[in-house]
């Protein structure tokens, strides 16, 4: 498999005086997969207001605060295969609290074939914003015939069993 050709942003929009526990990922039709295509997520990265002030649709983007406040989740095949991974950890801005920089590093994982109607960010406390605000991710994606993913979990499998991988 090729690595990420293809980046797209998703932004996660939190509502003003938000007090639920979590916020779900809007339907993105380009990492969505279907019978024509299996779109695998490659990396993740998640941005805060010092590198990225404002999202596309102009609402401000997490601090760094925020960010600390959540929680990924993520389905694949049903079942969360990323749970409650904290926010932080996919994010790259850089900085000693005076000047905040950013670079272009992705957090890496296998190939992922995320379901987005289950997938969320949760919070260790509810925001109870003043003002709305979104977490704004990018992912490294690309789109492969229908059944690569399958295909991939099963020649893993495959490895596992005959010693030449371990989980």
């Amino acid at each position: 498999m090729r690595p990420k050709p293809r980046y797209q942003s998703v932004e996660l929009i939190v509502p003003i005086n938000t007090t639920g526990s979590q916020v779900n990922f809007p339907d993105v039709p380009e990492l969505r997969s279907d019978s024509d295509k299996d779109a695998l997520i490659f990396s993740i990265v998640v941005s805060t207001v010092d590198s990225v002030p404002l999202t596309p649709s102009g609402n401000a983007v997490a601090t760094a605060a925020q960010v600390a406040n959540g929680f990924l989740t993520l389905y694949v095949l049903g079942t969360e295969y990323v749970f409650n991974v904290p926010l932080v950890r996919f994010n790259f801005t850089k900085g000693n609290g005076a000047t905040y920089f950013s670079t272009w590093e992705m957090f890496e994982t296998k190939p992922l074939r995320v379901d987005w109607t289950k997938s969320f960010v949760s919070f260790g406390t509810p925001p109870a914003n003043g003002a709305q605000f979104s977490y704004l991710f990018e992912f490294g994606y690309d789109w492969f015939p229908s059944g690569t993913f399958a295909q991939y979990l099963k020649n893993l499998d495959q490895a596992a069993l005959s010693g030449l991988i371990t989980y």
